[in-house]
């Protein structure tokens, strides 16, 4: 259900209630957007009033077939056509040359790691429910000096309780791969931890001094010089009574080392845990390690960026009071990289050798302005202890509100490419070529429509100049070959195959022009868009109208075919109480549970899923910046219910590719793109045992 807008003047007494214990002065303390904040409450006020989810139900899925998606074949055929090799090498370096100067990438990168560390932290706080002593333990072994003493009973204690867990296998592996890591601060710390554990364990006292090896080749020494200076151990193979009592003993003996190891294996692992937990439990995602090597998630992005898409600028957006940690990050990161992002072969548009241009990087802040509060289920404002509102992110959606700081540093900006920080597809020339066909896709759609913008203006403002006026049909006709030659190159994306004449007609008495009247340049571009239907207006209203749909901004999804097991939102046909079926991109927890589960789950019908990335218009035309604040439609809002503190809490919360990704509010195309540049890492163990090779930077990073 939709929850339309409603004032406070308006709301029920238990609403009203609610709105009135809202502090303004409160929230101007705390450095949030107070008008946006009451909004917010206005809206939750109602839903929950009401008894209304703000659930937006699927019709259907979009598809290949039904036009809502564009295959990446038509993708493919549209952007090659029928060229030459040497023009496709001149499409290309014009493309290159676009994109150094009118494109500016956009990457989220405000994320917490909790999610991401999200498994290591469950198991931490099982092990520690499990066994009380061993937070303590792991804060003495990682004190400076490291000294601790155990005796028999205590370890016996330590092994008992141990034995109770049983780690999966994934967990056993961490541990290794961070063992390995020597070369990282915090492969040191797991490494030092893993040595003290190993001689606590196997002589009662931990030593700074000692290593575990040593311990090992000690033991392993005064083993063997024991059973050399035993001689009736050696018995005889064939007195059974002795073989059988020697069996025995090594049977027990192999059994205490097993449970032994298994002790120091799940203390090992616990001891990575808390180190991984205690670096970067707190910090965003996009500082983390990701490969063997030690790169962060930050560092390969930057790469990603001067190699596959090098665009005009980039922005990341860090968490709010991070901003200038991220800028000494970048610095940092780009003074440590070799010169691998310029290839002197590559030729301009013009046949001039590429320039070395320098990339530029920026960083927004997702800062209190993009905040909102929580709230308790009855409208009022959530307090916490101390007596303060309780802040929470917004969602997304509100970094719409830094698309206009970008135009205003860019102002040659006409598209913003945006990509999320964890999903990693490395820098090989395969995954540039990729990436080139949606951004090619964007740039020549742009294009077509902009002429066909400038052309309705043209043809409104003096229409007997420009059109054709049919007094017996009582109908405009534009005249214009163009619009035929842009149909005919725009056919690959409308999904169905149409003829050279389809929506035009011949204009009477001239059998050498074309004219196309308003509905059937209405039905034409529907195909590609899915437009609202034409209303009954009078015609040049209809035109009036169809200039209209054209101004919205161009939004460019690609989307990944989804496989058995894929769980996530996507391009479906939705009804937003609009009257009409609207194809956006629906986010999973804004569906409704059966149609969560019927088109998103594991078992889901729907075709495609999960955006991977975006070619959003900035500019509509020259110098004229998309009105970002009209893409804040209020249907597209999600109430988040969840429990805070102990206690059932809501906030508001808006999504990104909901508010730019729908046919309401923008011309929306999907189109497929192969699963190559689709590598999310959600959780820690994505990155497990993955080096620079695996992830494709292995040829770009040799130097380093």
């Amino acid at each position: 259900m939709n929850v339309p807008k409603q004032s406070s003047e308006s709301a029920t007494p238990v609403a009203g209630k609610a709105l009135s214990q809202l502090s303004e002065l409160m929230l101007t303390q705390a450095g949030l957007n107070v008008q946006q904040i009451k909004s917010h409450q206005a809206r939750i006020c109602q839903a929950l009033v009401e008894g209304k989810e703000t659930w937006i139900p699927v019709v259907q899925k979009c598809t290949v077939n039904n036009g809502g998606v564009v295959s990446w074949k038509a993708a493919l055929r549209f952007v090659e056509k029928d060229r030459t090799q040497w023009e496709r090498k001149f499409d290309q370096s014009s493309l290159r040359w676009w994109m150094e100067n009118h494109l500016v990438s956009f990457i989220p990168a405000a994320g917490a790691a909790s999610r991401y560390l999200a498994k290591l932290r469950s198991v931490c706080t099982l092990m520690e429910d499990r066994v009380p002593q061993l937070a303590g333990l792991f804060e003495k072994l990682q004190a400076q000096n490291g000294q601790v003493e155990i005796n028999r009973k205590e370890t016996n204690e330590l092994q008992f309780l141990l034995s109770q867990i049983t780690l999966p296998e994934e967990f056993t592996s961490y541990t290794e791969q961070l063992l390995e890591s020597i070369d990282s601060k915090q492969g040191r710390l797991v490494s030092l931890y893993a040595d003290r554990v190993k001689v606590l364990l196997e002589t009662g006292k931990s030593s700074s001094t000692v290593t575990s090896q040593q311990v090992s080749q000690k033991i392993v020494a005064e083993s063997l010089e024991q059973s050399m200076r035993q001689p009736w151990q050696r018995v005889s193979v064939n007195r059974k009574s002795n073989q059988l009592a020697t069996s025995s003993e090594i049977k027990d003996t192999r059994q205490r080392n097993q449970a032994l190891s298994s002790m120091i294996r799940k203390l090992e692992c616990y001891g990575a845990l808390k180190i991984t937990l205690e670096h970067f439990g707190n910090e965003p995602k996009a500082i983390v390690p990701t490969t063997t090597e030690g790169d962060t998630f930050l560092r390969l992005k930057l790469i990603e960026q001067c190699t596959l898409i090098r665009s005009l600028g980039t922005y990341f957006v860090a968490p709010d009071g991070l901003k200038n940690a991220f800028e000494q990050v970048i610095t940092a990161e780009l003074a440590s990289l070799p010169q691998i992002f310029i290839n002197p072969f590559e030729l301009s548009p013009e046949g001039r050798p590429s320039e070395a241009k320098v990339h530029s990087f920026k960083v927004f802040e997702q800062s209190k302005d993009l905040c909102t509060i929580r709230f308790e289920l009855d409208g009022k404002p959530y307090l916490t202890p101390e007596g303060e509102y309780s802040i929470v992110s917004a969602g997304h959606g509100e970094l719409l509100s830094l698309f206009k700081k970008v135009t205003q540093d860019y102002p040659s900006a006409e598209c913003l490419h945006i990509r999320n920080i964890d999903n990693v597809i490395g820098s090989t020339e395969e995954r540039k070529i990729e990436l080139s066909v949606p951004a090619e896709l964007f740039r020549n759609l742009r294009d077509c429509l902009s002429f066909l913008r400038k052309s309705l203006k043209t043809f409104l403002a003096e229409p007997t100049a420009h059109g054709v006026f049919d007094p017996a049909l009582n109908k405009w006709y534009l005249k214009d070959e163009t619009l035929k030659k842009i149909a005919l190159f725009l056919k690959p994306l409308c999904g169905q195959d149409l003829g050279e004449n389809t929506f035009f007609s011949k204009q009477k008495g001239k059998s050498e022009d074309l004219q196309i009247d308003a509905a059937g340049l209405h039905s034409f571009l529907s195909l590609l868009f899915h437009f609202k239907p034409l209303p009954h207006l009078p015609d040049l209203e209809k035109w009036q109208l169809i200039l209209q749909l054209l101004q919205r901004p161009i939004s460019v999804f690609g989307v990944v075919r989804k496989e058995t097991g894929d769980v996530g939102g996507g391009p479906v046909f939705a009804d937003t109480g609009s009257g009409y079926d609207v194809k956006m991109c629906l986010e999973m927890p804004h569906a409704n549970p059966s149609d969560s589960e019927e088109y998103f789950g594991t078992k889901g019908k729907s075709t495609h899923f999960n955006p991977v990335l975006v070619f959003f218009e900035l500019q509509t035309e020259k110098d004229t910046p998309v009105v970002f604040e009209n893409l804040f439609d209020e249907r597209f809002w999600l109430l988040s219910k969840k429990e805070f503190q102990g206690k059932n809490v809501c906030y508001h919360e808006t999504v990104l590719y909901e508010l730019i990704g729908n046919a309401a509010t923008t011309n929306l195309v999907f189109v497929e793109v192969p699963r190559t540049l689709f590598a999310p890492h959600k959780t820690i163990f994505d990155s497990l045992a993955k080096n620079r090779r695996s992830y494709g930077f292995h040829e770009t990073l040799k130097e380093t």
